[in-house]
């Protein structure tokens, strides 16, 4: 109740009209030799792009580390910004060092 007494009451409602998408069910098993991270970061960004590119903040928390394969965190900020979209990083090495 931080956010204040409504906020509750708020957050079931918007919780039981929300839609759960498991990518497998809806496109199919990754097929072999496609990153499955960088295929989930491609699904969650095309679904962002329906309400158009210039819509899209992608907030991003992240120590900046390569990952340890495709699809990573630098994957999504860079296919966002290719896409016209806007990408913020917060940086955790400067936040908490």
């Amino acid at each position: 109740d931080f956010a204040g007494r409504d906020w509750r009451r708020r957050y079931v409602a918007v919780r039981a009209r929300a839609a759960l998408h498991v990518m497998p069910v809806e496109r199919g098993p990754t097929p072999e030799g496609e990153g499955s991270y960088e295929r989930n970061n491609l699904w969650m960004l095309e679904a962002a792009m329906r309400f158009g590119a210039g819509k899209v903040d992608f907030l991003c928390l992240w120590n900046g580390q390569q990952a340890d394969g495709p699809g990573g965190t630098r994957h999504l900020m860079d296919e966002v910004e290719r896409r016209a979209g806007r990408s913020h990083w917060l940086d955790t090495r400067r936040l908490w060092s």
